[in-house]
C-alpha cells in the first residue's frame, strides 16, 4: 500500500505540471541528451509542420530573430515564463518574429511558424525546459502530454570494454585482462511510425548480480563548467566516445570469470536487457 500511494502522489504530482506537445503530429528526431557534435542535446528536436503553439501559458520573455542579431544554432527562437519556475524555449522558428516581450499567451496559443533557421536540417522545433528554481535543465519527454505511442523496445548495436587505454570487443574465446574497466554501448531507441534513431531513456548496469551505475536522462546540470546528466556515472569521462558510444559505467576487473548484465529501457517503458560473460587472466 505505501508503494501504491507513493506512486499515485507521483503521478497527481506530473499531472499538475503536465505541458502539451508545441507541434501537432510530433516525430522525435533527436532526443534529450543525445550526442549533439561535441555536446549534449538540451532538449528535444520533433519533426512537424506548420505553426508551434505555447505547451503552457505564459510569459514571451525573450525572443531572437537572427536577422536583426547575431546568428545562432537555434535560428529563430524564443523563451516563455510559466508558473512554478519554468521556462520553455522553442527554437529553429520561421522568422521574422514580430513578437513584443513580455506578451502574455495561453496554453495552445499560436506563437509562431515552424521553420528551418539556424542549424538544422528540413523542419524541426528545438524543445527544451528549465527549470530555474533547481538551475537545472529537464528532459521535456517527462512533462509532455499526451505521451507518445510507442511500443518498440530500445536496442543494443554493439558493447566494448575500455581497459588500461586499449578497447576491448566481447567474444566467445576472448581473454580480458585486470584493472579498472568501462563499459560503452552503442544503444538506440525508435518510438512508433518514428524512423530517427534516438536515445533510451534509462541503463543500469550490473556485474555478478550488483547494480554497478544507473544512467537516466531526467536532466542535466552544470559541472566543472560543463553540461552533464544529474546523477549519472560519468566523474571525469566523457559521456560518449569518439566513436558515439555510450558510457554506461564502471567496475573493476579481478581474476575469474563475471556476468555483466545491461538493462535498457525507453520512457513508454519498453526494454531490453543484454548479458555479457568475462573471464578475466
Amino acid at each position: 500500500m505505501k508503494y501504491l500511494l507513493v506512486g499515485v502522489f507521483a503521478f497527481l504530482a506530473l499531472a499538475l505540471f503536465a505541458f502539451d506537445w508545441p507541434v501537432s503530429q510530433p516525430v522525435p528526431v533527436m532526443t534529450f541528451g543525445q550526442k549533439k557534435g561535441d555536446s549534449l542535446n538540451t532538449g528535444i528536436n520533433i519533426a512537424s509542420s506548420g505553426k508551434v503553439v505555447a505547451a503552457e501559458s505564459g510569459e514571451i520573455i525573450f525572443f531572437h530573430n537572427q536577422n536583426k542579431g547575431l546568428p545562432s544554432p537555434l535560428g529563430n527562437f524564443m523563451a516563455i515564463h510559466h508558473g512554478g519556475g519554468v521556462e520553455t524555449v522553442y527554437g529553429h522558428l520561421e522568422g521574422p518574429l514580430d513578437v513584443l516581450a513580455p506578451t502574455v499567451v495561453k496554453r495552445g496559443d499560436a506563437i509562431a511558424l515552424l521553420g528551418t533557421s539556424g542549424s538544422t536540417i528540413g523542419g524541426n522545433l528545438f524543445f527544451a525546459m528549465i527549470d530555474i528554481n533547481e538551475n537545472e535543465i529537464v528532459n521535456p519527454v517527462q512533462l509532455l502530454s499526451p505521451p507518445l505511442e510507442d511500443s518498440i523496445k530500445p536496442q543494443m548495436r554493439n558493447a566494448q570494454l575500455l581497459i588500461n587505454n586499449q578497447w576491448y570487443s566481447f567474444g566467445k574465446n576472448v581473454l580480458f585482462p585486470s584493472g579498472r574497466a568501462r563499459f560503452y554501448a552503442q544503444v538506440f531507441d525508435r518510438i512508433n511510425n518514428g524512423k530517427y534513431d534516438v536515445l533510451p531513456y534509462e541503463l543500469v548496469l550490473h556485474m555478478n548480480g550488483i547494480e554497478m551505475s544507473r544512467l537516466v536522462f531526467n536532466s542535466q546540470v552544470l559541472s566543472k563548467a560543463l553540461l552533464v546528466i544529474k546523477n549519472s556515472p560519468q566523474d571525469d569521462v566523457a559521456l560518449y566516445n569518439d566513436a558515439g558510444a555510450l558510457y554506461c559505467g564502471g567496475f573493476d576487473l579481478v581474476s575469474g570469470n563475471h556476468h555483466v548484465y545491461l538493462y535498457i529501457s525507453d520512457f513508454a517503458g519498453n526494454s531490453s536487457s543484454y548479458d555479457f560473460y568475462i573471464k578475466v587472466q
